[in-house]
């Protein structure tokens, strides 16, 4: 698992890259009080590009806030957040 640290939402889509042929990932949004309040569907494959909330999901409701995003993998590599 992995915490990154607090950053603000600039817009309203949090993007990320992804090696999960052969794994499985789960990307949370967590709020400044550590709840969450976005969570991609479970990733499987090779994604570059793909956003959190899984299926097109908007965090417009939170741009301009602070919040952490938590990686849950097992056998997966993390390219970029």
């Amino acid at each position: 698992m992995l915490v990154t640290r607090p950053f603000v939402i600039a817009g309203p889509r949090l993007w990320f890259n992804v090696d999960a042929a052969r794994a499985d990932v789960t990307i949370e949004v967590l709020d400044a009080t550590g709840a969450v309040v976005a969570r991609s569907h479970p990733v499987t494959c090779d994604v570059r590009r793909g956003a959190v909330p899984g299926a097109g999901g908007n965090l417009q409701d939170r741009r301009g806030k602070t919040c952490r995003m938590r990686w849950s993998a097992r056998r997966a590599s993390l390219d970029a957040y």
